[in-house]
């Protein structure tokens, strides 16, 4: 994990480098697009698969509504786009209190319930690599040490978040480096989950329609097919709609959509990009879960993607989807805890820091090391989340947050 996080710090500094020769290799439709799929963490790539071997079908609405809100609302993100620009607004509190005047409380309203929606989110990323590790592992010693693996994992991901995203102040917040590795890893996570993918449904099976056949067998043990397809209208409309908001108002969309929007343009192939990305990455993912349980794979329904070819004696394959697992992690966290770490700095800390800044102090070191406490406040709080409660199945987890964004319409 180390040395895949040293990969990706090599990454961004690349991609910063070319920034300052004048060759971004982040200002073309292909990395933005590739950005967007932030919004792929690991409730996808564990938690869907622990909803479809529960409840069947019923992981997909996750992905309609901002399939929806790309194809067909995507005259709203334009506008959305147009407005922070030409308003220099970066972040969604920023755009939320613009629309009431610039509203100072509001600002702070947004900022506070911001970190308040992300930390059960920030929480379910620790909690899904703890538990790909320790598969792995075997053990909760590291370095010698005895320690917790959440712990051990939050450490980690909260000193890459202030590497990548509180190395220095941009008035506009845009953050080459970090949109660089937020693409790489997207790319990583989808290579990895159509390739456990392939080997189950045919390396294991045979086919995909050998599982399909098979879940309908009644001699098979596993849960009926029937239950695994049914379709429940209202809660398919409701998360439909709960996720069409989501992919617009969470912080980590927001900043990667809006923010670090390089040219209005790019969002035409945005369009088409991110809703074949989001259909690629689901194919398998009954194929997985189904899979999973016709096998009585051992272990929670959320790790079925690495519990299978593990158990299997596929140790490539399975050090493959974990790398694939912490990069949706890790994606993530970084975008998330830059963006509220930066909301936390202008629209809560920042009045408050220059009404007692002193002639001659260094404000801009103020500034910045204030915006790096408040990257790790949000994963500390995501790390003690994912103590303080029981364990629940990654995608009921990844819901409190959606919730929470599908709200800030409804703000009076």
């Amino acid at each position: 994990m180390v040395l895949y996080l040293l990969l990706l710090f090599g990454i961004a500094q690349y991609a910063d480098r070319q920034k300052l020769l004048g060759k971004s290799i982040v200002a073309n439709p292909y990395v933005y697009a590739l950005s967007l799929c932030v919004y792929v963490s690991t409730w996808t790539f564990y938690g869907s698969i622990g909803r479809a071997a529960s409840t069947g079908l019923e992981f997909l609405p996750i992905y309609l509504g901002p399939v929806l809100a790309m194809t067909v609302g995507w005259i709203i993100i334009r506008k959305m786009i147009r407005v922070s620009k030409e308003h220099r607004l970066t972040s969604i509190s920023d755009f939320i209190s613009f629309r009431y005047g610039r509203s100072y409380a509001v600002g702070a309203v947004v900022a506070v319930f911001s970190l308040i929606m992300v930390t059960p989110y920030v929480a379910l990323q620790l909690i899904a690599i703890s538990t790909s590790l320790e598969i792995l592992s075997g053990t909760h010693v590291f370095f010698g040490f005895a320690v917790e693996s959440k712990l051990v994992v939050a450490a980690l991901l909260g000193a890459f978040a202030i590497i990548f995203g509180a190395r220095h102040l941009d008035p506009m917040e845009r953050h080459e480096g970090l949109i660089a590795v937020v693409a790489f890893e997207s790319l990583v996570k989808i290579f990895a989950f159509l390739l456990v993918g392939i080997y189950v449904a045919y390396g294991v099976f045979g086919s995909y329609g050998n599982i399909m056949e098979k879940m309908i067998d009644p001699l098979s043990k596993s849960p009926a097919y029937e239950t695994l397809i049914d379709v429940e209208p209202t809660l398919w409309f409701s998360l439909t709609l709960i996720s069409f908001f989501a992919i617009l108002f969470l912080p980590r969309q927001f900043h990667v959509m809006v923010v670090e929007n390089s040219q209005e343009k790019h969002l035409k192939k945005a369009m088409w990009l991110f809703p074949l990305y989001l259909l690629l990455i689901n194919l398998f993912v009954p194929a997985i879960a189904w899979g999973g349980l016709l096998l009585n794979t051992p272990g929670l329904k959320d790790a079925f993607i690495i519990t299978i070819p593990y158990s299997r004696g596929q140790d490539a394959l399975s050090l493959f989807v974990f790398i694939g697992g912490t990069s949706a992690a890790t994606a993530m966290i970084l975008v998330e805890s830059v963006a509220v770490g930066t909301m936390l700095l202008n629209d809560l800390e920042m009045p408050y820091i220059l009404s007692r800044a002193k002639a001659g102090s260094n404000l801009a070191s103020t500034l910045l090391n204030t915006r790096r406490l408040n990257i790790l406040l949000v994963v500390l709080l995501g790390y003690l989340y994912s103590r303080a409660v029981a364990y629940q199945t990654l995608a009921d987890i990844g819901v409190v947050s959606f919730l929470a964004a599908s709200n800030w319409p409804q703000l009076p």
